[in-house]
């Protein structure tokens, strides 16, 4: 992936002051009293540069450079030769002394100087304002997405962004070697810009030092270091070297710590997010994090991996996908023998350097970034090669490995810096200080000296980092929008969010919406911004799926978002009970609502009954918010099973009753709730006792627990029953209380409504699969919906009901116990109290009702990603057909639900040789 692709060069060769800059270069001045004035560079090339003489510069764009003279020798030798106006220089005041390679440069601008002037016209008209430098501006006022040209001064760098927090189009214009004159900004940015940060741009080496330690400043000066890191945002840029602040991993340094550096450029990611005990950041974590590095307005650098490029390339391909600016690659490359991250040895066990330039590219054309390399050395304590057994040996090794790998990093023109690591054994240290018992070692931080590869990293002239033929400039592409939509039960209002990473660069939004299997609708259109949010009321009479897509255009194109599917499952009734059966297809938290209209007075019972067999995955019931409104449930997978989605969905059965002992149709029922329940058996007396034991459905209410448990009842009598929960056998621990609900009916049969009701027991003969039950109603229920609940506990697995082969005469239920302390045991027989009810309506997730006027046909889901359900005659011909009309499947009817997985996405018409039909949309 080319993640960039307007080679920065082109920009400059457009774009660059045309004004001539004078150069004179000397060896030193001798005996004379020199002024710079107007636009000139004097470079003075020897070891004692100014002798007997003193320079006044007049002028801004008069520089003086000391080619081979560190910055803070010349502020302590020179400072008094140098004249700025005829004012004595005074360093960060009237002038800036910076690195410049393995020298100085001396501008005579303060600390005042505003480098940047913008034009809201082209070519530099309009009106026009300056920019300080270090200040973040995030309000630009009347500038405010008005800026169209600019002027940036010679040494100095300009991030631009969309957004005010320095998100959507991002862009680092460097200023190295001339003014940058921009008469027309990119379209990107033409009219778009909300955010503006200057910095004083360093001309570093590419050769730079990494520690933390008592001797880091120590070791930079010993290394001749131009710049350095600290994996953290504790120091500060030196006359030397410059500083890089580190985002060493999600929780430190903080942000404000960041931001308030000065005399910084650069911003490096988390360091190893791939190892963890160092950042342990997963892509999406540090993803999440990454507009929060832009807001910055740093030039940034990919978190540091420790060997895993595969995580590197996902992060940059998320970047890609959310136009997010990383401006070149770090990684980490303890490169050696075997163990190492790469194996860069050639046949003879030797560092190959031919092997490192290999390693190197291939990460340059994958990523098409500078690169980078902030730890390293000639591999490491962990990689295997073969050293000489004496000290001296070992260092000429060293000295040899070293200098044919600097010798690629120096000669890479993508390679942009790097940072040796010195603490990967003794015969590896550039660097050796006294330990403890006065032994030299790479740890010592006392009476510190180099190694002979010290001395040669000391002396090597490594060229300039920034190369402007190798930066590059972001590119734009219209992303999609990310869209998110939920239910809110206290509102009764959908919540639509979205996020459109091109922000201003969207010219309009539109948000539609449909309803079931309609035609989208537009809600509301706007301009474009990066977090947008919209709220519908909604209070349908109807269960209803609403799904809900933006639309962006930005220029030409247009993207349509994620489309959300928001289900308003309505539980049908005004009655004392209600029931129904709920599909759900996911782990999460679904709402159900009573008729608008509906509520009831006081807060109801909610129980289930049972699951249905479309998995093997044990599941328990988590129940919560229950209200006078409505509820809302979720299925919970047992732990050990490690499910964290269902591969089908289930359909669960429930009951909403009110509170009390009263009559449903003929038959007598009991509901209430009993609290703090833990797993000790807990008796529980009925209100008013029944004629004989009733059938008694419980479940939890209050969902303290996170962790899955089942509730379970014995000893039900016509007085009252017994309850405790059970959980898996291999938990440990006190088991928390929790809340009850349960709805306890006779056995019998009624009618309600015109609807059947039929509730019976089994003897005490149900097990697993070898023990199943197999049901007859005696008698035709049509849709039925079917309840079942264990009545006793004689044995202390924890089990679930599962019920299959529903129709409208029969059912077969078992037992499915867990098993997560392993399988061995025997699950003993129980009695099961079931009922069943005429026409249950099933609601739930992508789960609507299509019914033709006349018939028993019924589907659903009707949006399925595998198996749809059909409730039809026994035996009745199916066929298929696509919206075209033309003949995919058919099938003849065995009371079964069957596959569609191999048909495509759309919408299908389902029709019968009754001349029944219905429609069901297949989704990838």
């Amino acid at each position: 992936m080319r993640f960039f692709s307007v080679i920065l060069f082109a920009l400059l060769c457009s774009c660059v002051s045309l004004f001539a800059r004078e150069t004179q270069t000397v060896v030193s001045i001798e005996n004379e009293n020199k002024e710079l004035s107007g636009t000139i560079d004097m470079h003075m090339t020897g070891e004692i540069p100014l002798k007997n003489a003193s320079v006044n510069l007049v002028s801004q764009d008069a520089w003086l450079f000391f080619d081979n003279v560190r910055p803070s020798e010349v502020i302590e030798k020179y400072a008094s030769m140098i004249k700025v106006s005829g004012e004595v220089l005074q360093p960060g005041k009237n002038s800036r002394v910076d690195v410049f390679l393995h020298g100085t440069v001396i501008i005579p601008q303060d600390e005042n100087y505003e480098p940047l002037q913008v034009f809201t016209g082209e070519n530099y008209s309009g009106e026009n304002r300056t920019y300080l430098v270090d200040s973040c501006y995030q309000d630009l006022e009347s500038f405010d997405n008005a800026i169209r040209s600019f002027k940036l001064k010679r040494g100095y760098m300009a991030t631009l962004a969309n957004e005010s927090n320095g998100q959507g189009y991002s862009r680092v214009f460097i200023a190295d070697n001339e003014d940058i004159d921009i008469p027309v900004l990119p379209h990107e940015l033409n009219g778009k810009v909300s955010y503006i940060r200057c910095f004083r741009w360093e001309w570093v080496s590419k050769k730079g030092w990494c520690s933390s330690g008592a001797g880091c400043y120590n070791e930079i000066d010993l290394t001749a270091s131009t710049w350095y890191y600290s994996w953290s945002a504790d120091r500060e840029s030196l006359n030397d070297a410059e500083f890089v602040p580190i985002k060493q991993n999600w929780g430190w340094p903080g942000f404000a710590e960041i931001n308030s550096k000065s005399n910084v450029t650069h911003l490096l990611g988390y360091n190893e997010p791939d190892r963890p005990e160092q950042a342990n950041a997963s892509v999406e974590k540090a993803i999440g994090q990454w507009p929060q590095m832009m807001e910055s307005g740093l030039r940034l650098g990919t978190p540091a991996i420790a060997d895993n490029l595969n995580w590197l390339y996902s992060f940059l391909d998320e970047c890609k996908k959310r136009n997010y600016r990383v401006d070149y690659v770090a990684v980490h490359a303890y490169w050696g023998g075997s163990g190492g991250a790469q194996v860069v040895t050639d046949g003879n066990g030797n560092i190959s350097p031919e092997k490192w330039y290999q390693k190197l590219k291939a990460i340059h054309d994958r990523t098409g970034l500078p690169i980078w390399i902030t730890e390293w050395n000639n591999g490491a304590n962990w990689t295997h090669e073969t050293w000489p057994a004496d000290e001296a040996s070992k260092q000429q090794k060293q000295l040899t490995d070293l200098k044919g790998i600097l010798n690629v990093l120096d000669t890479c023109s993508f390679i942009e810096r790097y940072s040796i690591y010195n603490w990967v054994g003794d015969e590896r240290a550039l660097v050796v200080g006294k330990d403890d018992n006065g032994n030299y070692t790479a740890g010592g931080a006392i009476d510190q000296k180099l190694t002979p590869a010290g001395e040669y990293y000391r002396d090597l002239h490594a060229p300039m980092a920034y190369n402007p033929l190798k930066a590059v400039v972001p590119t734009y592409q219209v992303v999609t929008p990310e869209l998110e939509a939920s239910y809110n039960m206290n509102s009764r209002a959908v919540e639509v969010s979205w996020t459109d990473y091109n922000g201003e660069l969207t010219d309009e939004y539109v948000l539609e919406r449909k309803t079931d299997d309609g035609e989208f609708e537009e809600l509301i259109s706007g301009v474009g911004q990066l977090k947008n949010q919209y709220s519908e009321e909604l209070k349908p009479t109807e269960s209803h799926a609403y799904t809900y897509r933006v639309k962006i255009k930005s220029g030409s194109e247009e993207k349509y978002s994620n489309e959300m599917v928001v289900d308003v499952p309505i539980v049908k009734g005004t009655s004392d009970v209600r029931y129904g059966v709920a599909t759900l297809s996911d782990l999460v938290w679904k709402y159900f609502f009573f008729e608008d209209g509906a509520a009831y007075s006081t807060t109801p019972a909610v129980v289930f009954g049972g699951f249905s067999s479309a998995t093997r995955t044990l599941l328990s019931y988590h129940l919560q918010g229950t209200s006078t409104n409505g509820f809302r449930f979720k299925f919970t997978p047992w732990e050990y099973q490690n499910v964290t989605e269902l591969p089908k969905a289930e359909n669960a059965p429930y009951i909403v009753a009110t509170k009390g002992n009263y009559k449903w149709g003929d038959l007598d029922v009991e509901a209430g709730d009993v609290r703090s329940v833990n797993d000790e058996w807990k008796k529980v007396t009925f209100t008013k006792p029944f004629t004989e034991a009733p059938v008694v459905f419980v479940s939890p209410s209050s969902a303290k627990v996170t962790s899955p448990s089942f509730a379970r009842v014995r000893n039900v009598t016509k007085e009252g029953f017994e309850v405790h929960f059970t959980r898996e056998k291999s938990m440990t621990g006190s088991f928390s209380r929790e809340n009850i609900c349960y709805f306890a009916i006779v056995p019998g049969m009624t009618v309600v409504n015109g609807k059947k009701i039929k509730v019976g027991k089994t003897a005490e003969v149900v097990g697993e699969l070898s023990n199943k039950a197999e049901l007859s109603f005696d008698g035709t229920y049509t849709d039925p919906a079917f309840y079942c609940t264990l009545l006793t506990s004689n044995d202390s697995f924890t089990s679930n009901l599962r019920y299959s082969g529903l129709t409208s005469e029969a059912v077969t239920f078992m037992k499915q116990r867990e098993k997560s302390a392993g399988a061995s045991g025997t699950s003993a027989l129980d009695q099961v109290g079931w009922m069943v009810i005429e026409s249950g309506a099933i609601v739930g997730t992508g789960n609507i009702e299509t019914t033709a006027e006349e018939g028993t046909l019924k589907i659903f889901p009707t949006l399925t990603r595998d198996i749809l359900d059909v409730t039809a005659e026994w035996g009745t011909r199916i066929f298929i057909y696509s919206v075209g009309g033309s003949l995919v499947k058919n099938l003849v009817y065995r009371g079964i639900s069957f596959s569609v997985c191999e048909l495509s996405a759309g919408m299908y018409i389902l029709r019968t040789d009754k001349g029944e039909s219905g429609r069901f949309v297949k989704i990838d």
